[in-house]
């Protein structure tokens, strides 16, 4: 395990693994950038590490990913957006053990209450404008809900919105699309009729406040790191 720590530098942020860190990083958001960034940290849970190792299947899933939602982002807003990797981690033992409990004896968690949850376990610890937290199979009843994720949060640049994805490496354009309609939807007070009425100007001026990546030391900033470059935006 790797401690992490990030300072941002406008529009983009640079990586140094350290030994003893006491700080929380800065950021200094999307203001005067020209393609605004969104920061994304991904959770993978139930997962070998050994699944992350040079150009596995599961990291070239994770790019096609972020590359279909990113193409759907255009479409959606009409506006190009990066979509920058902040952290591949695994879950630290607080959250395994809550995601173990939920789905003991082959059972499933109510989405909502997981969201809620994910809310309140990352914020100020891992702040990133997205957490995704992926796993094999869905933590919750998929008759009832989305298969390929769920999102319900609607704070994208103010604080950061937890996600759900299910990995599945055949239907990796499918849960691109869901993953594009889930970072449109957490965007405050979302209607696509209005988004539309904006200008470019106004529609890049929402996104003033993201590109944010703050560890906070004094509650958990210690990350099991899958990947120990993973910084890529496309």
């Amino acid at each position: 395990m790797r401690v992490l720590a990030l300072a941002f530098a406008l529009s983009s942020f640079t990586f140094c693994f350290m030994a003893d860190a006491s700080t929380v990083a800065d950021f200094s958001g999307n203001k005067g950038s020209g393609t605004p960034n969104i920061t994304i940290g991904y959770q993978f849970h139930g997962f070998k590490d050994s699944e992350f190792q040079g150009e596995s299947e599961v990291l070239r899933w994770l790019k096609e990913l972020e590359t279909k939602a990113r193409g759907c982002l255009w479409t959606e807003l009409g506006l190009r957006l990066k979509l920058q990797r902040a952290y591949i981690a695994k879950p630290i033992d607080q959250l395994k053990e809550e995601i173990e409990n939920w789905t003991k004896g082959g059972g499933t968690v109510d989405p909502f209450k997981a969201l809620y949850y994910l809310k309140k376990f990352f914020d100020r610890r891992y702040n990133t404008d997205i957490v995704c937290l992926i796993t094999k199979k869905p933590l919750y009843d998929t008759k009832t809900a989305n298969y390929f994720g769920f999102a319900i949060h609607q704070t994208l640049c103010e604080t950061e919105v937890p996600m759900l994805l299910t990995y599945d490496k055949e239907k990796v354009n499918e849960t691109g699309h869901e993953f594009c309609l889930f970072i449109r939807d957490s965007i405050k007070n979302f209607k696509f009729f209005d988004w539309w009425k904006k200008t470019r100007v106004e529609k890049k001026k929402y996104f003033d406040e993201c590109n944010r990546y703050i560890l906070d030391s004094t509650r958990g900033l210690t990350l099991p790191i899958l990947v120990d470059s993973p910084l890529a935006e496309v």
